[in-house]
């Protein structure tokens, strides 16, 4: 009697299949923390480039005007010398200033800085104000806040007289360094600011330079290369900062006033909306979270971003430097003074 072959199914089984998808998942969940880091590798790269463009145009402006940019200005009686015919400047901060630096030549020269309110007010042929651009090289892309928002402000504010209310103002992760400046201390939450005694003005709010800490104000302060007796190299002049952590800086990169930090509060203190603390953007702290609310001044307004571990910093010499949220609190003071004329050691 002829035996009939037996064919084996070349098909799965269930224990084999299962085996396959638990390989695979062990497989993903190894490589998935790998792509995430490569990934923010890239971030942070562009981020550190976009903060060096930013240095490299602060530099060609003191090539040209001897001097760095004001961080401020709103006062009728402050000028500025663009193209060789003195402007009143109001309502345009630091980044505005550099923007024929970076490539913007054609959005600056939409400027009527002859108006009071300057940049405030001026807009694209459409009627779309300028304040309203997105930036992406003002703008570092491990900011979730910004990314899930396209660059926008989450709040309304009130431009002044004849400007419109918006919340499409545009907004930047990188802001002028006021240094270890005094700030606002109620509520107490430890960072008095002023660490040296060279920052008095409260918040730089001053065109006394002598009264400034780091290398910009909250007025028209001129501060060229040789006011910063510390060196270039050791002294912070831009950072990175987290708009959305601060009701200040949530204003955008076109308003002055909003483009402040300094080194009183610890690099990455928390303020942001992933705090419970944060709330909306119109309320006031509750008791109890004084010290990590988005309105208190005296911690909001210092350097953050969402890299694990610290903060790009660039010094007045444009070099790009990463620093860790753990740097001893002194020498962060020293990096961000520009006359306390201590050496700064390693960080």
């Amino acid at each position: 009697m002829r035996q009939i072959p037996i064919r084996r199914s070349n098909a799965f089984t269930l224990v084999e299949l299962l085996v396959v998808i638990a390989i695979i998942g062990i497989l993903v969940a190894m490589l998935l923390p790998a792509v995430q880091a490569a990934r923010e590798a890239a971030r942070r790269l562009q981020c550190a480039n976009n903060l060096k463009q930013i240095g490299l145009a602060l530099h060609n402006y003191h090539s040209t005007w001897q001097t760095f940019p004001p961080g401020y200005s709103t006062s009728e009686n402050n000028w500025v010398d663009i193209g060789g015919t003195m402007y009143k400047v109001h309502h345009g901060s630091m980044l505005v200033l550099i923007l024929p630096y970076i490539e913007q030549s054609s959005m600056f020269s939409m400027i009527d800085f002859t108006n009071i309110q300057g940049a405030e007010t001026s807009t694209y042929p459409d009627g779309t104000f300028l304040y309203e651009t997105v930036l992406e090289n003002y703008l570092c892309p491990s900011d979730g806040d910004i990314r899930r928002n396209q660059g926008r402000s989450p709040v309304w504010f009130t431009g002044g007289a004849g400007v419109k209310d918006t919340e499409d103002r545009g907004l930047a992760n990188y802001a002028p360094s006021f240094g270890a400046q005094l700030q606002i201390t109620t509520p107490a939450c430890g960072y008095p600011g002023n660490q040296f005694g060279h920052g008095s003005a409260l918040m730089a709010m001053t065109d006394n330079p002598s009264e400034v800490s780091g290398v910009f104000a909250h007025g028209t302060v001129w501060m060229r290369v040789s006011d910063i007796h510390d060196g270039t190299s050791n002294t912070i002049a831009v950072g990175e900062i987290r708009p959305w952590c601060s009701y200040y800086q949530m204003i955008g990169w076109w308003r002055e006033s909003g483009m402040r930090a300094g080194t009183s509060p610890p690099i990455n203190y928390d303020t942001c909306p992933t705090n419970s603390c944060w709330k909306d953007a119109d309320g006031q702290p509750d008791a109890g979270c004084e010290c990590n609310h988005h309105r208190s001044w005296q911690v909001a307004t210092g350097f953050k971003s969402e890299h694990p571990g610290g903060a790009h910093l660039m010094m007045a010499d444009s070099s790009v430097h990463f620093l860790g949220e753990n740097i001893d609190y002194v020498t962060y003071q020293r990096l961000g003074d520009r006359l306390d004329g201590e050496p700064v050691g390693d960080y």
